[in-house]
């Protein structure tokens, strides 16, 4: 809004036109469409076997580097790697397929 007022002519008073600027909040049809696609997400996660769910919950959701994965689970980066490029396939096949 300061912006839009520093930017209007001087002496102009009044309200500012807005209607076209766009509203951060998402749209209904977006936040259904959002919700639906994070439901397909939660689903192909599900599917996936146990160990590499849980490498991608780490690196995903948590933030953790594959270093702190490695450590964490006992196992080489390189095994971090190998789940992870597997999960993010089967997620995004899965996405694509729905």
């Amino acid at each position: 809004m300061d912006h839009l007022r520093r930017r209007a002519p001087e002496g102009a008073g009044g309200e500012e036109d807005l209607s076209g600027l766009e509203s951060p909040a998402p749209s209904p049809e977006q936040e259904t469409a959002g919700r639906k696609e994070l439901e397909q997400v939660r689903k192909a996660v599900l599917e996936l076997p146990d160990r590499t769910r849980q490498i991608f919950v780490l690196a995903r959701i948590e933030g953790l580097t594959y270093r702190e994965i490695a450590l964490r689970l006992g196992i080489s980066e390189s095994s971090v790697q190998k789940h992870l490029a597997r999960a993010v396939a089967h997620v995004m096949r899965c996405l694509r397929d729905s």
